[in-house]
């Protein structure tokens, strides 16, 4: 809600002069469409659970990339370290920021968006977010097991614009953002761009809502036994944290009655910035790392009739580069990731029912070196691999009755290929290329009732390949102080299967136009088999032939859990207070929570003779935990508004990564508060101040890599 108002600013590009819908107003309106579901559908349609982060909620929320945003307007997972380096996860999976077998599939305009870290997604250039929440794979394939979270860019900037901000921590940026449009011949473009810098190292939170004020919790991890596991770090400034980042995209397209091309292409810098390593650590684990990604897509629509026919194409690299800091500064891991495909679908509308079928085609590429000095190179993590998909879906929608029973039902088969590949100083390591074959179902049920009611529900399958070092990985922890002498191992398992998830929901939900009313209640559970999962065991220094003259306190291998069980309820809502009453001032109150009741991974393990009973491993999903967000929003007729919101996260457990037997702590709960307040200064002139983390609560999405404390920016931008 507050904006490191050089998002929110960016956000802008394009909007109306008139004052921005708010989401209860837009869902309300029954005009929403959402993209990410492969055709363009009214949200009331739609069975699966689906939010929708509009333009004004991006103005009114302090975020400088997508998953900010997210973790702030929709209860969603997320991790989240210093140093640009993020990720999300849905219902009951583990947030990732890494790799190519993510459980949330990220798209930009309906395609791969290329990029496994939600850090390098800015929001100068979004007009919103759809957040579809169950499995997508009838229609996406892998990696939308737990739902699809679909960035949809501004199509046109009608209102050449700047902007200036700044802020605590030295924060500073610059923006723009132009277009135009040629009517006659149908030929348009467009242009934006936003520069950042944290000048300087944040301080992190010192004061306490819920440890100082309401007495609910410490802001420390705890082991199961209670011991506290690690110093705060209260109202220290954290060393190390400054960084500073380079966003743009341009676009030129053509478009005349139903023919519609554009290409996009766009690019992300960020050099050298800092990282400061695990609190725990203090300043011995900092270092450097620079952040690239480039972009590039070409969408072509045409009609024909009752059909409507898309192809569409994209590419992009992500690349990585980090070095260690101090007196012995040198590169040590290096990291690039290619993104391709082709995707081609056609929309068959028959009159109240239609037909969406198509075929996509995408190979995902990474390829890793590792230096353990200056001069020397190593053997990486886990070797070179890449996955390739050659899928074809169709899925279908009858509406027999206007609205009073919507069903869809599709099915998607995929054949991937899993290929290692050789690599640099692995020369023992031997490359293979496993094939699988995975058909995904799905249905759906929407009825549209009297009295503004809406009942919904679905079913459907999603599945993820293990990735390479799940597979064939192996590394090796450096003593620390804590167990000197003592290393933990981590080592791959090349007779992994595919992890598929089956997931149910149901809901009712309420929408009152007239009375500026929106509500929903969804009830699901997720029942995964072959769970990819990690597990730690003691062993002796010979178990593993480990050669070093370190003691081994743990080895983690990677196994498919029999069985794994989230279930929960998702609520959201909101009521515009005025609505009712003709106010010309709006005043309106909005929130979204899941509360997780099952986060059970079970894995069967058998007796070692075979004459006993298997042994039964229960465990809790890590780094998941009830969360709401919400909060009140006050809009007044000359677009002034002010927007309070709070961001709950309970209790969750995680491996302590610092200690070599891995135990499982738990993180306290954590509550923060920003609050936005937007305001025209003079035509076409409008500044923003947001205040972020107004509790100054010190809290941390991944533990010892605790967050920014309190801290403001202000922003100005003109529209000519």
């Amino acid at each position: 809600m507050l904006l490191s108002l050089a998002t929110s600013l960016s956000a802008l590009a394009g909007s109306p002069s008139s004052p921005p819908d708010t989401l209860g107003d837009s869902l309300a309106s029954k005009t929403v469409v959402v993209k990410g579901s492969r055709r363009d559908r009214p949200v009331r349609e739609i069975a699966q659970k689906t939010e929708v982060v509009t333009r004004a909620d991006i103005e009114m929320t302090p975020a400088t990339d997508l998953s900010d945003l997210l973790k702030k307007t929709s209860d969603i997972d997320v991790i989240q370290y210093p140093g640009l380096l993020s990720g999300v996860g849905v219902r009951g999976f583990r947030p990732q920021y890494s790799g190519l077998n993510q459980r949330t599939l990220l798209l930009v305009d309906g395609h791969l968006a290329g990029a496994t870290n939600m850090a390098t997604i800015g929001l100068f250039d979004v007009d919103h977010v759809e957040v579809l929440k169950g499995p997508s794979s009838a229609l996406f394939g892998p990696m939308a097991m737990g739902g699809v979270i679909n960035v949809v860019t501004t199509k046109a900037v009608t209102r050449p614009y700047v902007q200036l901000g700044a802020g605590s921590f030295g924060w500073t940026e610059a923006g723009f953002g132009a277009g135009g449009r040629d009517t006659s011949s149908g030929v348009f473009w467009d242009a934006a761009g936003r520069v950042m810098n944290q000048g300087e190292d944040y301080r992190i939170g010192r004061n306490h809502l819920l440890k100082d004020w309401l007495g609910w919790d410490e802001n420390l991890p705890t082991t199961a036994s209670g011991q506290v596991k690690v110093d705060s770090g209260d109202g220290v400034v954290r060393p190390f944290t400054s960084y500073q980042e380079g966003q743009g995209a341009v676009s030129l397209g053509w478009s005349r009655g139903p023919w519609y091309v554009r290409s996009r292409l766009t690019a992300y810098d960020a050099p050298s910035v800092e990282s400061p390593g695990d609190l725990a650590n203090g300043t011995g684990s900092q270092g450097l790392k620079n952040l690239e990604r480039y972009s590039a897509d070409l969408v072509a629509r045409g009609r024909f009739g009752d059909h409507a026919v898309t192809l569409q194409g994209f590419r992009s690299r992500e690349y990585s580069e980090n070095w260690y800091t101090g007196t012995k500064s040198y590169r040590y891991y290096d990291n690039t990731i290619d993104w391709m495909g082709v995707q081609a679908r056609d929309n068959l509308s028959l009159g109240a029912h239609s037909l969406v079928f198509g075929a996509d085609w995408n190979t995902r590429e990474t390829a890793t070196e590792k230096w353990t000095n200056s001069i020397t190179r190593t053997a990486p993590y886990s070797p070179d691999y890449a996955i390739h998909d050659v899928a074809g879906y169709a899925e279908g929608t009858v509406d027999p009755w206007k609205g009073l029973l919507i069903a869809t039902a599709g099915l998607r088969y995929d054949l991937i290929g899993f290929e290692t590949r050789e690599t640099e100083m692995l020369p023992s390591f031997h490359p293979e290329t496993r094939w699988f074959h995975v058909l995904s179902p799905s249905a759906g049920l929407v009825s549209l009732l009297p009295m503004g009611l809406r009942a919904h529900a679905s079913f459907g399958r999603g599945f993820v390949t293990p990735d390479a070092f799940q597979v064939a990985g192996y590394s090796v922890t450096t003593p620390n102080a804590k167990r000197p002498g003592q290393v933990a191992v981590t080592y791959g398992n090349s007779d992994l299967d595919p992890e598929s998830n089956w997931t149910v929901d149901g809901g009712l939900g309420l929408e009152l136009a007239e009375s500026g009313i929106r509500a929903d209640v969804t009830v699901f559970g997720n029942f995964v088999q072959d769970k990819i999962a990690s597990r730690v065991t003691r062993t002796s220094s010979d178990a593993l032939g480990y050669a070093e003259g370190d003691t081994i306190a743990s080895a983690t291998r990677y196994v498919n859990a029999d069985e794994a069980t989230y279930r929960g309820v998702e609520l959201s809502g909101s009521w515009d207070v005025g609505k009712p009453f003709g106010w010309r001032w709006g005043a309106r109150v909005f929130g979204n929570s899941t509360i997780y009741t099952t986060l059970d991974e079970v894995t069967w393990t058998p007796s070692k003779d075979g004459l006993r009973d298997s042994v039964k491993t229960t465990a809790d999903a890590m780094n998941v935990g009830t969360n709401w967000t919400g909060g009140i929003e006050f809009t007044a007729p000359d677009r002034s508004s002010v927007r309070l919101s709070s961001r709950y996260v309970g209790r969750r457990k995680d491996t302590d990564w610092t200690d070599a037997t891995y135990p499982v702590i738990r993180y306290p709960a954590f509550l923060v508060t920003d609050v936005t307040v937007q305001v025209p200064v003079a035509q076409g002139t409008r500044l923003t101040l947001a205040v972020n983390n107004l509790s100054d609560e010190n809290y941390y999405e991944k533990r010892g890599y605790n967050m920014p404390g309190r801290n403001w920016k202000i922003s100005a931008r003109h529209e000519f």
